[in-house]
């Protein structure tokens, strides 16, 4: 009998060392880069968001073009609750330079996957807030600032001639 008790101890014991372990890996994921990636990607959408804002919805070219929008973007939303620096958002996050804002603009959402692919992380997570999935983001924005727009208003010439890269379902 005093032998089934040590082992039924013994097994609660390490059910009880397993799950703590698992607990702490989690939270050391989460804290490590669930939720910086899913900062980054929704800090990247807005700094794109502001980049086209002010440069007649033109797409930028390089993350160069990105810096400045960023400052902006610290500046009105402050460090939203979690911050990230220029760097950090660039070191985690890739974001398609070639694509076309006129050819985003008409891509077809799916209900359960972004509208096209031109800002993801790099690590290959699909990591966001809800409500901040930034592909999507991206496509609000377009299509916002297509509404607003006077209907037969000329498109900027570098946002109508480039080639984008929306995935249509």
């Amino acid at each position: 009998m005093k032998r089934r008790k040590k082992v039924i101890l013994l097994v609660f014991l390490l059910i009880v060392l397993g799950s703590g372990s698992w607990c702490a890996y989690a939270a050391y994921v989460s804290a490590t880069r669930t939720v910086p990636n899913a900062y980054a990607v929704w800090r990247a959408a807005d700094i794109v968001v502001q980049f086209m804002a002010s440069h007649n919805g033109d797409w930028p070219k390089s993350w160069d073009d990105l810096r400045g929008p960023y400052e902006e973007v610290e500046r009105i939303t402050g460090s939203r609750p979690y911050p990230l620096t220029f760097g950090e958002v660039r070191q985690r996050v890739e974001i398609d330079f070639s694509a076309a804002p006129a050819v985003l603009a008409k891509a077809r959402p799916s209900w359960n996957t972004p509208p096209f692919r031109v800002i993801h992380l790099r690590s290959g997570g699909t990591e966001f807030w809800q409500g901040h999935e930034p592909n999507t983001m991206i496509l609000e924005y377009l299509r916002d600032r297509q509404a607003s727009r006077p209907s037969g208003a000329a498109t900027s010439p570098s946002s109508s001639s480039a080639q984008g890269k929306a995935e249509q379902p």
